[in-house]
């Protein structure tokens, strides 16, 4: 192949490289977006309301509920901290999106490579998706937050019932005594 029709080649490759760089990064965006915003709102609603569920019983007391409070209510400090590092991946991932399509739109005006570039925004794109690994590793413990306090509020629940079972049994033998 001669020098010229490889040239050729390089920059006809590096164009479609350049597109398809330019609609991932504004597929990623909204695509992001969209799950992102059901995601959060999800654990947010369900470590939220179940808060006010235990807030609003009039049967239980707060005392019990304090272990079903507390990790309802680190759910929603996770689900916080899921939300930041999801944007903080979200940002990195974008500049390597971005720097990917310039990349490729000048390998196809140039028409010449450059494996520095490329292993730069590998690396880039591979540190974004590590932290955005670890955002959905927060947003699973979110939700293991949410079944741990409700787990734990079932057991109170059958604790209390326990409890009241007990008392009535006790004013029956009181009664039966007299």
């Amino acid at each position: 192949m001669t020098p010229e029709k490889q040239q050729d080649l390089v920059r006809k490759s590096a164009e479609y490289q350049a597109a398809l760089a330019t609609e991932s990064h504004l597929r990623l965006i909204d695509e992001h977006k969209a799950a992102f915003r059901w995601i959060v709102a999800s654990l947010f609603a369900l470590n939220g309301g179940a808060i006010l569920s235990i807030l609003s019983r009039s049967g239980t007391s707060l005392v019990y509920a304090m272990p079903s409070f507390g990790a309802f209510f680190a759910g929603i400090v996770t689900t916080f901290v899921c939300v930041v590092f999801a944007q903080i991946s979200d940002k990195m991932m974008i500049g390597q999106m971005h720097r990917s399509g310039l990349y490729w739109t000048s390998v196809s005006v140039i028409g010449e490579r450059d494996p520095e570039s490329e292993t730069q925004i590998s690396r880039g794109v591979k540190s974004s998706e590590l932290v955005g690994k670890f955002s959905r590793f927060l947003a699973i413990f979110a939700m293991i937050f949410f079944l741990l306090g409700a787990l734990s509020l079932a057991v109170i629940q059958q604790k209390i019932k326990i409890e009241q079972l007990q008392t009535q049994l006790k004013a029956i033998d009181v009664l039966e005594g007299e």
